[in-house]
Formats: structure tokens, C-alpha cells, sequence
């Protein structure tokens, strides 16, 4: 089957300390390499501590930034070489959640006219229908027509979370990248959301990247799961196979980091020694090997390549 969307050795690097005529001293290795597909209807998890490049692959993807290179092919369509006139059209089949509900949407302006935005610029119906669609989408989110009446200051976190994924739905998208669409929310409303957008899926067909540091969120939500660490893919799995046998020692480290009841077994806690290096000067070899207990002579010269070690799992360690 044809993926809806793949991403084959994106890199993205943001320029430091421009000296004497312009040049480039050194560069930030945001996302160095990364290659992955998202088939229609799926659910892939990218997660990774602060820093790793996440939401960095999120944008260059949607093309809010121009990635340094590699490609992104949606639907056949190469994003990374469409001109602005074919990227506007391109801008309905894809969507974004951002992590902050209150800071993606414009506080002076009402919700109502928030919502018809998207419509008014890609020419979604007539004015007359605008009215009756943002009425039909705000009901699928879980809020009330009378809504759309107020401002973003009005409601509380997680309606304004149900706003914005009213926005992104206004467009009928194909594929959402939802940046952490649930850290700035109580646990509690965090519940209601993931529940809802699994809802949406499930009705509209609908295809998600999620972004998050939240393993349990993703475990929830995701039907393939991939870890990122500082700026590459080191593991790549189903969820059932990424939980139950993790390959990468960052991997091991992460889900030993997840609260667990008191009652069962216990995973063993692993504690990474040392600090995230520098994208800017990142180390020889494999990244990792800094902070890994396993580390051998070979992890600090030879970098490992992301390998298939059986039926979709995929893993970057000279261990494997």
C-alpha cells in the first residue's frame, strides 16, 4: 500500500555566528537525517526528550520551515519542491495542533471569525454556509454553536484546545501533526482530548503524527512509535514491540522513566549519566555513547545505521 506520507533523510540546520562576509561558523543539527512513513488512517508517535528535533520534523514537513534537505512526499506530491501557489492547496490536506491552545489563536478576534478563516481563504462554500459549518464542527469537538460567539480569554484550556482542533478540521485535512496537543493541559482534561481526537480519527479517517514526550500518551494513541534523539531516529517499532521488547539503550532509559502503579512488577529504573550534547558539535560516532552504559570502543568512532532487526522494528545500535 502507498504511504500517505514519507519523509526520506530530512535534515534541518538553523546557522550560528555569521561572521566576516556572511559565513557560516557553525550550524545547529536540529533534525539530521530522519526517514519514516505514515500510511492513511495511522497513528505514529515521535517522542524524544526536549531538544531531540521533534517538532522541528513536524514543521519542516508542513513547510512552516524550509527543511536543509531531504525530501517529504504527501500523496506523491514532493512538499519540499512545491511552489507557494501549489504549497497554499497542499495547506488543506495537511494540519497542525500546536502545544499552547491560548497562543495559537488570535485573542481579539471572536471564534466565529477564527473558525471562517480557513474557509474564506481556501474558499471552502459560500459566506452564507460558513456559519452553519463552523456550527457543525464546533458540535464535533464537544462545544455549543453559542461559542462562537466569545473570545479566546473566555474559555478554559481545554476548550480552547477543542478550538483549535475545530480549526484544523474546518479544511477536512488528511493528515494532522499534533505537537504535544495535551502537555499544557490538567491530567484530568488531557483524558478528554486524546479521547476525542482518537474519536475523530475513527470517524473522519483522519491520519496523526504525534509529537510528544509523554510515553503513555503515545502508548495510548499510536499504532507505530519512533524515538528521536538529538536530531536522529535510534528506534522504530509497533507499540506492542517497542513497550514489550525495547532494543536502544535511550529507549530502555525512557520507559523506565514511566510512573507505574505499586501493584505488578516493576521495570528496573535506568538513570542516563551526563547531559544531552550539543547539536552544534555533536559527538563522533554514536550520538548516544556519551551517556550509554554500554557503550564499547566502536559506539565512539563508527556511527550505527538504523538497521531492521525483524518484522518492523528497526534499530540504530552496534549492540544489535
Amino acid at each position: 500500500m502507498q504511504p500517505l506520507l514519507t519523509v526520506g533523510l530530512l535534515k534541518k540546520y538553523f546557522p550560528l555566528d555569521r561572521g566576516m562576509f556572511s559565513r557560516t561558523k557553525a550550524v545547529v543539527r536540529a533534525v539530521d537525517g530522519v526517514s519514516f512513513e505514515l500510511q492513511k488512517g495511522e497513528t505514529l508517535g515521535l517522542v524524544g526528550e526536549s531538544g531531540s528535533g521533534k517538532t522541528t520534523v513536524g514543521r519542516c514537513i508542513l513547510r512552516l520551515i524550509k527543511p536543509t534537505s531531504g525530501d517529504v512526499l504527501f500523496d506523491n506530491m514532493n512538499v519540499t519542491r512545491l511552489p507557494a501557489s501549489e504549497l497554499k492547496k497542499l495547506r488543506r490536506q495537511m494540519q497542525i495542533i500546536f502545544q499552547d491552545p491560548y497562543g495559537c489563536l488570535t485573542p481579539r478576534l471572536r471564534i466565529r471569525t477564527i473558525l471562517k478563516e480557513p474557509l474564506e481563504i481556501h474558499g471552502i462554500g459560500t459566506k452564507s454556509d460558513h456559519t452553519d459549518i463552523v456550527v457543525t464542527v464546533l458540535r464535533r469537538v464537544g462545544l455549543r454553536p453559542e461559542h462562537m460567539n466569545r473570545f479566546p480569554h473566555e474559555f478554559s484550556g481545554g476548550q480552547r484546545q477543542r478550538i483549535a482542533i475545530a480549526r484544523t478540521l474546518m479544511v477536512n485535512p488528511e493528515l494532522i501533526i499534533a505537537d504535544e496537543p495535551v502537555s499544557a493541559l490538567d491530567v484530568s482534561i488531557q483524558a478528554q482530548i486524546i479521547n476525542l481526537l482518537v474519536e475523530l480519527q475513527r470517524e473522519l479517517g483522519l491520519s496523526y503524527l504525534l509529537i510528544s514526550h509523554d510515553l503513555s500518551v503515545v502508548h495510548y494513541m499510536c499504532d507505530r512509535i519512533a524515538v528521536m534523539y538529538l536530531g536522529k531516529i535510534v528506534e522504530m517499532t509497533t507499540r506492542s514491540d517497542l513497550y514489550l521488547n525495547p532494543l536502544h539503550p535511550y529507549t530502555q532509559a525512557l520507559l523506565s522513566a514511566i510512573p507505574e502503579p505499586n501493584t505488578g512488577p516493576k521495570r528496573e529504573k535506568i538513570l542516563l549519566g551526563g547531559e544531552v550534547p550539543s547539536p552544534i558539535n555533536p559527538p563522533a560516532g554514536c550520538s548516544f555513547h556519551p551517556r550509554c552504559n554500554y557503550k564499547m570502543e566502536t559506539c565512539t568512532k563508527v556511527e550505527p545505521l538504523l538497521k531492521g532487526v525483524g518484522d518492523s522494528h528497526w534499530v540504530s545500535c552496534h549492540l544489535r
